[in-house]
């Protein structure tokens, strides 16, 4: 992931996200974190809504452990990324 993007995601800016868009899908960390990922483990709740807006396809990609942002944000006790990763998970099933 681009320096740049990392640095903007840890500390939710928002508003650079769309500098990003249309590389979100191959953007990852040694990891293989996408920027969701990280959004979620900061607990950057407007970054996490931007890019579900922007690439909801994110929301199930797993990084090298087999994690998915849902996973990472529960584990770091980020109850609001975990409420809005899950209403969103239920919005794209119906």
């Amino acid at each position: 992931m681009k320096p740049n993007l990392y640095r903007s995601v840890m500390e939710g800016k928002v508003a650079e996200l769309g500098q990003h868009k249309d590389v979100l899908e191959e953007e990852l960390t040694p990891n293989h974190n996408t920027v969701l990922h990280v959004a979620a483990q900061f607990g950057r709740l407007n970054y996490v809504e931007a890019v579900l807006e922007a690439c909801p396809s994110l929301l199930c990609r797993r990084n090298i452990k087999g994690e998915t942002p849902l996973h990472m944000a529960a584990r770091d006790g980020q109850a609001e990324i975990v409420e809005a990763l899950i209403l969103r998970a239920k919005e794209l099933e119906t």
